[in-house]
């Protein structure tokens, strides 16, 4: 999450806490970086960019290469294979959110989960607003809940085993989204 990155860069500046300021700048660096790409292959494609062949393919490369270099090397946090593992992370998480993000869904963000869990006192209606969606904003929670501890789990065999499952989640997903496109997209047969 990018809060934590700009937190950690805040402590690492103050010098009160033991914190590099590299790996945040790195994570929000990459973050940015990956952000403008996939505004710009926005810019490019027809419609939203969640789904194409290429917006798929940048994502699933980035997390096989953090799963790469997870497996080949041990990842020092503070060394050269936990810098660019960082950065193509912090690059593949900005890259779906920007895609993401351009299919409008409010309901569901999805890098802030407080926002899933509650409509902002801002909204029409106050915090209650669009209690009608509970259930997608209830999905979203359960989905980042069993994420987080499917994730958890994983991380006690080794690091690579996780994203290398990301990886694979992000390539089926991606799969079947651009199949789902091109159903779309295919002009319907001729009625007779």
């Amino acid at each position: 999450m990018m809060t934590g990155n700009v937190v950690f860069l805040g402590l690492g500046i103050s010098g009160n806490v033991d914190s590099s300021v590299v790996g945040p700048l790195i994570a929000i660096a990459a973050f940015l970086l990956a952000s403008a790409a996939a505004t710009l292959l926005a810019r490019r494609t027809d419609g939203p960019p969640f789904g194409h062949r290429a917006s798929n393919a940048v994502e699933f490369g980035l997390l096989a290469a953090a799963t790469c270099i997870a497996a080949a090397t041990t990842v020092d946090a503070d060394g050269t294979s936990g810098y660019v593992t960082l950065a193509l992370l912090a690059a593949a998480m900005s890259w779906r959110t920007t895609n993401v993000r351009q299919l409008g869904s409010v309901n569901v963000p999805t890098t802030v989960l407080n926002l899933t869990m509650l409509a902002g006192p801002a909204t029409p209606g106050g915090v209650l607003a669009g209690a009608g969606d509970l259930r997608p904003r209830a999905l979203a929670f359960a989905c980042f809940l069993v994420g987080a501890v499917t994730g958890g789990l994983l991380l006690k065999i080794d690091l690579w085993v996780p994203l290398a499952v990301a990886a694979l989640v992000s390539l089926l997903v991606g799969i079947g989204l651009s199949r789902a496109r091109a159903a779309l997209q295919s002009p319907e047969p001729a009625a007779r």
